[in-house]
């Protein structure tokens, strides 16, 4: 019959919790973001309570309490807790007679007729303190599952007949009443619930569990073998539900000055300082910056919020000074400074020197004495008449005696003659000077002056074949530079084959950076092994 009720409340325990699961998924409540740990849970709670015993029957009771639970910092999957109830069990103590002479009774036996139900209907007054330990599974979700055990102390009185005197027609009043002396159980507990956020510091829950007591006095009668110890204790099950409220949501576990309820608000992670690992941390971004504390790159510019920060731009601006060219450009492409317009105060503006070609950082990017905003041809060494470009053959060839004396008499102009030395058979020709535009193989127009001086060369030698080769430095993608290395050689066979030159007579190869002319790495030895030559065939 004990194994049967056990069954029976088994069953009644897992249809009210499936019931409880089904009705809240039915409902759409609003998810937020659950931060439990260091914070303090209090609520009430009402359960039936069930007595397992000797009288195990179909009759619950019923109590009341208290209940808290404390979340561990930084591990809110461990709690430690209390709760307090009182109420009462109840059962029927039927048929008693038929337990045998080894059953003690605590109190005087009466015999009732087992229709008369003062014969058997019982109370007993119970007081639980518990002590928990809990293993929350889900404490940042919105349903959070959680197992639980400890000790508890019980207080009970239980209930037997007692007899008033004789009244005048010689009957006696038989009632139920309390004993007067409390009885102490402790004794270990165990169970499990679901807590359910109804909102962000509110929630409801179901729990049930099972106090399985040390004593068998709890429905008055005990079984005392002969070597006087308890032989079948009794026990009290609970299933109910629990209303609680947290408290401490201004925690701030991350220590990055932003509260639980702060990070809740802002979507960021209360357990991590920095939750975009940008190097910047959350409080910082949202009060100092008024950056994104969820993206790396508020702006999107490529610099990171932490670069953006290194380098004093706006962390909300592509373009921090306006001047064309995006933050992430300036800094990691071109070395220029972002919040000036005109880093090299020459001006020209920034995107206007890296479009000519020049440095945005050097007043005079080919040193030729000439302004870049007054170089047609900034990043060649050239002459003031030919406004900072160099001069060709043909050019020279047209200078007149009287024409160089007035050109050497303007100050500063110096000019070079660049003239194709007499190469042998295998022997190759490195003109400098051949620049492209950053990146890709379309030819610079000051550029194109010297390929003009190495068509006139092609044209006086008929004979000759040429194989034009591109180079480029280091940086970047090794497959990158060989294939722009190709393009690049490429061009210039074209440029030269649209001039006049057969095709026969050319051939283009790409090197990448394989054959560098200067190792050192720095920006003049890369701008050196950036280059076209051409082999004698």
């Amino acid at each position: 019959m004990k194994c049967l009720y056990n069954m029976k409340l088994i069953n009644t325990i897992t249809l009210i919790f499936m019931t409880f699961i089904m009705s809240v998924q039915s409902q759409s409540f609003v998810k937020e973001g659950i931060y439990a740990d260091g914070r303090l849970e209090v609520g009430a709670t009402g359960y039936l309570t069930k007595y397992f015993g000797e009288f195990t029957d179909n009759n619950v009771g019923y109590a009341g309490g208290f209940f808290t639970r404390y979340f561990i910092p930084y591990v809110p999957e461990f709690a430690i807790g209390a709760r307090a109830g009182t109420g009462y069990l109840k059962y029927e103590r039927r048929y008693i007679n038929r337990l045998g002479e080894d059953f003690y009774r605590q109190f005087p036996r009466e015999y009732f007729l087992d229709a008369d139900k003062r014969a058997y209907e019982r109370t007993t007054k119970i007081t639980t303190v518990d002590f928990l330990l809990f293993v929350n599974l889900l404490p940042r979700s919105q349903v959070n599952y959680y197992v639980f055990g400890g000790f508890s102390v019980l207080s009970f009185q239980n209930q037997d007949i007692q007899e008033s005197p004789l009244d005048p027609g010689g009957d006696r009043i038989h009632y139920p009443e309390f004993k007067v002396q409390n009885e102490i159980d402790f004794h270990p507990v165990g169970g499990m619930g679901i807590d359910v956020f109804l909102y962000r510091d509110l929630s409801l829950g179901v729990h049930a569990s099972y106090h399985l007591l040390t004593t068998d006095w709890l429905d008055g009668y005990a079984q005392i073998p002969p070597e006087g110890s308890v032989a079948n204790t009794d026990g009290i099950g609970e299933v109910g539900m629990k209303l609680s409220y947290y408290l401490f949501s201004d925690n701030d576990p991350d220590n990055d000055g932003l509260t639980n309820d702060e990070e809740k608000e802002y979507g960021t992670y209360p357990y991590k300082a920095d939750t975009d690992d940008d190097g910047i941390n959350d409080y910082d971004e949202i009060h100092l910056y008024k950056s994104n504390p969820l993206s790396i790159d508020t702006d999107g510019d490529g610099l990171t919020d932490a670069q953006e920060v290194a380098n004093n731009t706006n962390l909300n601006k592509i373009d921090t000074d306006g001047d064309g060219l995006t933050d992430y450009e300036e800094v990691m492409l071109h070395n220029s400074n972002p919040n000036i317009a005109d880093s090299d105060r020459d001006g020209m503006s920034d995107m206007d020197e890296i479009k000519a070609g020049s440095d945005p950082m050097k007043g005079d990017t080919d040193g030729d004495g000439i302004p870049d905003k007054d170089d047609k041809c900034p990043s060649v060494f050239g002459i003031k008449i030919l406004q900072g470009c160099p001069q060709t053959e043909a050019f020279v060839k047209e200078i007149k005696l009287r024409d160089t004396v007035y050109i050497k008499s303007i100050p500063d102009t110096v000019i070079i003659v660049q003239e194709i030395e007499k190469i042998k058979k295998g022997e190759t020709y490195k003109p400098k000077g051949i620049n492209f535009m950053t990146g890709s193989a379309e030819i610079r127009l000051e550029s194109e002056l010297i390929l003009d001086d190495i068509y006139n060369w092609l044209e006086k030698e008929k004979d000759i074949r040429i194989e034009i080769q591109g180079h480029t430095d280091e940086e970047g993608n090794d497959d990158v530079n060989q294939r722009l290395s190709l393009d690049r050689a490429e061009a210039v066979m074209f440029y030269l084959i649209k001039k006049g030159i057969s095709p026969t007579r050319l051939k283009a190869k790409g090197f990448g950076e394989s054959k560098p002319l200067d190792t050192s790495g720095t920006k003049k030895a890369l701008a050196k092994n950036r280059r076209i030559e051409f082999k004698i065939l």
